[in-house]
Formats: C-alpha cells, structure tokens, sequence
C-alpha cells in the first residue's frame, strides 16, 4: 500500500509531505505503463497529476502524454504545479511542486507547496487523486500484452446468409458468441511502434467497405457484411490463426446464434 508522511511541521513557509507508492503499482508503472504508453516515468506521473488536478491549475508539462491530455482541460486558476524528476533540475517553481524519486524499487514523491495558499489537507488529497490516477493508468496497461512483430498472415472465412438478414442479428449473434470466446474482442493497437493486444477491446462489425474502424484500435477479428444481391447477404471474417485456429467452428457457432433468433428468418438451403 501506499505510504503518506510530513516532513516537515505544518507551521513552515514550505511545508512538505512524501508519498511512498507500493511496490506493486511502482514496478507496474516503471514497466508495463511507460512501454504501452511509450514514454518515460516522468511523464506518467505528470499524467496522472494533470487528471488529479483537472481545471483547478496548470500542470507543467512540456510535451509526452501530460501534454496530451492537458490540452483537454481548461484550468480555471492560474496555478501552477510542477513535477521533477530529483535529478534534473525544476522547469518552473511552482504553488505545488513535487519532487519524485526511485528508492528501493518504490516510486516516492516529495510534495511541498506554499503555506499562505495551500493547505495540508488540500495537498494531501491532491496527492490521493493522483495515486488513483496512476492505479487507472496501470489498470488499463494490465490488459494489454505486446505482440511478436512478426505474425502469421490473416486467413478469411465466408459465408452467405440470407439477402433479408439485418445487421442488427448479426451483432447480436457476435455478441453472443463473444461472450462465450472472450479473446474475440481482442483489439490491436501500436504505440510507438510496437503493436499491443488489448484484451476487451470489443467486436467491430463492418456493413460497408466505407465503415470506419475504431480509431483507437483494430479488432483482431475483423467481421464484415456486404450485400451480394436480392438473396444473398455475406459475412467474411478474418483472424489471425494465433488467435482464432477454427474460423469454420466459428462459422457454424454465428450460424446456430442466428437461427435461434426471433428476428431472423432463415430461408431454404441455409
């Protein structure tokens, strides 16, 4: 668990306090979190306190993800907080500045800010926000793994279904059978220019060639419908073979899915 402490006594010009961070959350940070993001520690703690802070002050931060999502915010104070690294020297002086450090394998942070302006208390839950920030941080890095840089090629699968059937029974079907295989939902995303795997991405069922993937990532599994003619509508399915070794298993799991549906009336020969 994380660790709080002053340092100093609270009837000083610059109080501080130091926040020990767990080991678990600060080897996960060191690791996991800077390579899926694809920057340094520095910038993810300043990440975090830009979420902590929100629109009540200005977070410096020069560029990397705290840029990033700084530019989302727009502070209502003129505030300004500062992270440094301890070995580097500050960018700016700020009403809160914090100094973090590696010690032990455990990320601990000094915060010391101005008596006349801020409180202890204030600081102190500040310093709380933050610390959930970053556990947000590592929670969605845990469920992402990188992936070979050499895969198999896709294979593809497809099948006619009926002209009259609607993309609403095929997401639904999806759906269904998703819920059964969960890696289904597996989506691809690169930063930095190494591809992640993200687990739960969710499933992305394209009506046209036109359709937009999700722009955040790409489904591993890529579904597809286009009209064939008055009769005849087509689901291709592509997946790569790590991921999905039986496309015709899955063929015939949507095909069951599909007629067991109310909405869908199935037609001879199907």
């Amino acid at each position: 668990m994380d660790t709080l402490e002053s340092a100093r006594p609270a009837l000083v010009a610059r109080p501080q306090v130091r926040r020990v961070l767990s080991e678990d959350l600060s080897a996960a940070l060191l690791d996991g979190v800077t390579a899926y993001y694809a920057t340094d520690i520095a910038d993810v703690l300043r990440a975090a306190l830009v979420v902590a802070v929100g629109d009540t002050a200005t977070v410096v931060a020069s560029g990397g993800l705290a840029r990033t999502i700084r530019r989302l915010t727009a502070p209502t104070d003129r505030s300004v907080i500062a992270l440094n690294w301890v070995d580097s020297p500050p960018e700016v002086a700020g009403s809160i500045d914090v100094a973090a450090d590696v010690v032990a394998g455990r990320i601990t942070t000094t915060w010391s800010w101005c008596a006349r302006t801020r409180t202890e208390r204030a600081v102190v839950e500040l310093s709380h926000a933050w610390s959930d920030a970053l556990v947000a941080l590592a929670a969605q890095a845990s469920v992402v793994s990188p992936l070979p840089t050499v895969l198999d090629e896709s294979a593809s699968v497809a099948v006619d279904l009926p002209g009259a059937i609607s993309p609403d029974s095929v997401r639904r079907a999806i759906d269904a059978v998703t819920c059964r295989y969960p890696y289904l939902a597996t989506g691809r995303r690169v930063v930095g220019g190494t591809a992640f795997a993200v687990r739960g991405a969710g499933t992305s069922l394209r009506c046209t060639r036109s359709d937009a993937l999700h722009p955040d990532w790409t489904p591993m599994v890529q579904f597809e419908l286009t009209r064939a003619g008055a009769a005849r509508t087509r689901l291709a399915i592509t997946a790569n073979p790590r991921l999905v070794g039986d496309l015709p298993g899955l063929v015939r799991e949507l095909r069951a899915e599909l007629l067991g549906d109310p909405e869908h009336s199935p037609v001879a020969g199907y």
